[in-house]
């Protein structure tokens, strides 16, 4: 289910919902969502001191990323690079040419000995190898 507001007024229904049918609005958008596990509450705690949301629930955010596109839309575009020079060309890439590159370098990462939950520091300019990397 995607969601795309295309006036005004379904702005303001769209965010009066999230505040009047909190639970469920935020409900409806989490099931659009893969989840590993389900979550045990949609939110708990107090805005702006201890609040938490999906409470005992576990996803992969690169795999709503870019996982499912590549299997549902593979030659759709996952994004366009535009380089700093107009007279270079743009790079188009479809979802299964990140799900591709961002597997490969996964795998790269896990060969020099990184494992999850390891922090890894990229420092890059603005190109599609850093998208790929902090996805990996």
């Amino acid at each position: 289910m995607q969601y795309q507001i295309s006036s005004p007024e379904e702005y303001k229904d769209f965010y009066n919902e999230s505040l009047n049918n909190q639970t469920e609005y935020w409900t409806k958008r989490a099931e659009t969502f893969s989840w590993y596990k389900s979550w045990n509450s949609v939110n708990s705690g107090i805005f702006g001191e201890s609040l938490s949301w999906f409470e005992g629930a576990e996803l992969n955010i690169t795999v709503n990323a870019i996982d499912r596109f590549a299997k549902s839309q593979p030659n759709k575009y996952a994004f366009i690079w535009e380089p700093n020079d107009p007279n270079e060309e743009e790079i188009y890439y479809t979802y299964q040419d990140l799900f591709e590159r961002v597997n490969q370098f996964a795998n790269t990462l896990k060969s020099k000995g990184v494992n999850k939950g390891d922090r890894v520091c990229f420092y890059m300019s603005m190109v599609p190898e850093l998208l790929v990397g902090v996805l990996a």
